[in-house]
C-alpha cells in the first residue's frame, strides 16, 4: 500500500453499497483471469521451496513447473483468522480444482458457524426465556 495511493478495501468494504460491491468483485475476477492466463498452475495453495519441505510434506505437495518449487498447504489468514476457527479440523490443500478450494472453506465456514451456535445457545435460550416472560 506504500506504493499505491488509496485504501485497503477491509476498511471501506461495509461503507460500499451493493452496486459499488458488485463492481469491485467484478473487476477482482476480472484480474484473476487475466492473470490465470500468464500464470498458470495445476493446484490451489502455498508456495514452497522443494529443499525445505518435509517428506511428509512433499508427499501431499503438488510439482510446478520449476523443480525447486512445490505447491503445499495453504497457509493465509483465513485459515487461521479468529478463535473458533483455530478450533476447526480443515482440508488445507493443496487443492486440485477452484470447486475443491471453495468446497474447503465453506466446510470451515459452516463448522464456525456451528461452533458459534453451542457456544451461544445458553444465552440466547436465557434471553428468549426473559423476552418470552414480559
Amino acid at each position: 500500500m506504500e506504493k499505491i495511493p488509496g485504501v485497503c478495501l477491509g476498511e471501506v468494504w461495509r461503507d460500499l453499497s451493493l452496486e459499488r460491491k458488485t463492481i469491485v468483485v467484478e473487476r477482482l475476477g476480472q484480474f484473476s483471469k487475466k492473470l490465470r492466463g500468464k500464470c498458470r498452475f495445476d493446484a490451489i495453495g502455498s508456495l514452497y521451496q522443494y529443499a525445505e519441505l518435509s517428506s511428509a510434506d512433499l508427499k501431499v505437495s503438488v510439482a510446478t513447473d520449476n523443480n525447486d518449487f512445490v505447491i503445499g498447504q495453504i497457509v493465509n489468514s483465513f485459515v487461521f483468522a479468529g478463535k473458533r476457527k483455530q478450533l476447526i479440523k480443515r482440508d488445507r490443500g493443496p487443492y486440485r480444482s477452484d470447486r475443491e478450494y471453495l468446497l474447503a472453506l465453506m466446510k470451515v465456514e459452516l463448522e464456525d458457524k456451528k461452533l458459534l451456535l453451542k457456544q451461544t445457545s445458553g444465552k440466547y435460550d436465557e434471553l428468549n426465556g426473559l423476552a418470552a416472560m414480559k
